[in-house]
């Protein structure tokens, strides 16, 4: 079956979306090792800085969850990245300051623009 977009229209249409992506981020992929006890320490590793990217909150997504041993509200971001951006579930965006965990990807999607990954930042 094929898609909506021959390969030249998607790579066009790609190319104006890279165009949109104004600020930069790091991503950060996790490595749990075990600590003997049951529980296991987290080490991040980068998987890229300065990574094209344009974040945008997403205003009708307010997700409960613990934050610090308190129950916190967290505000849902969208994340727009290059339609091959390495990126998983649980990784770490650092976007100016601030700090989100991946929460949802784009990745399945026939014929993707952009990768679009939905962040948690605790608030």
């Amino acid at each position: 079956m094929t898609g909506l977009l021959d390969a030249i229209e998607l790579e066009c249409v790609r190319n104006d979306l890279e165009a949109t992506l104004s600020d930069t981020c790091t991503i950060a992929y996790v490595t749990r090792t075990a600590d003997g006890m049951g529980g296991w320490t987290e080490a991040y590793t980068n998987r890229g800085a300065s990574i094209a990217c344009r974040l945008m909150p997403l205003n009708f997504g307010r997700r409960p969850g613990i934050s610090a041993e308190q129950l916190k509200e967290g505000k849902v971001w969208v994340l727009s990245l290059h339609h091959d951006q390495a990126v998983a579930i649980d990784d770490k965006v650092t976007h100016t300051s601030d700090v989100y965990r991946v929460q949802q990807i784009n990745a399945n999607e026939s014929e993707i623009i952009a990768k679009r990954v939905h962040l948690v930042r605790w608030e």
